[in-house]
């Protein structure tokens, strides 16, 4: 599986294009849902990644 950087907020993964946060677990691309983190937004200025995701 390829990936490449388009550019800020762009990514191409096995020739598709993504805009949004993405996951690659075991060869399957999906998005990442960022909700369980949101509550650290505010502290660090972007939402991070946290232990409270579902992040492999």
């Amino acid at each position: 599986m390829d990936a490449r950087l388009i550019s800020f907020g762009l990514i191409e993964i096995g020739g598709h294009r993504f805009e949004h946060d993405v996951v690659v677990e075991g060869g399957v691309v999906r998005r990442r849902k960022k909700a369980a983190s949101k509550a650290y937004r505010d502290q660090y200025g972007h939402t991070p990644l946290s232990p409270d995701e579902a992040i492999p």
